[in-house]
């Protein structure tokens, strides 16, 4: 089997490296700024690469960081456009029982 880096980790990366901000990409991803920091730490260990500078709350990618974005965003772009229409929205979880609950005869 392919042994390949955490797909959160990665996740974490491309929305960073996109955004060139751990807080817009935590925002994206519903997690904290250290969630991505932890993530990006992984991959960059995993790797054994430096992705990004840090400078305070500052964040640029690393030479090597520009060489690993584009070809992420354009694996996750490629995906994206070759999935069915239908599976690119979230849908409702439908209830089984009526708004307002179980009817008084059902019980």
């Amino acid at each position: 089997m392919r042994k390949l880096p955490p797909l959160n980790a990665v996740r974490a990366f491309e929305a960073a490296a996109r955004h060139e901000s751990f807080t817009a990409a935590a925002n994206e991803l519903c997690v904290t700024v250290t969630a991505i920091s932890h993530q990006v730490r992984q991959l960059e260990a995993i790797l054994g690469r430096k992705l990004f500078e840090r400078s305070g709350r500052a964040v640029v990618l690393t030479a090597e960081g520009h060489a690993v974005f584009p070809l992420l965003r354009d694996g996750f772009d490629v995906w994206r456009a070759r999935l069915p229409r239908s599976s690119r929205r979230p849908t409702a979880m439908r209830s089984p029982y009526p708004p307002h609950g179980p009817s008084p005869s059902a019980g």
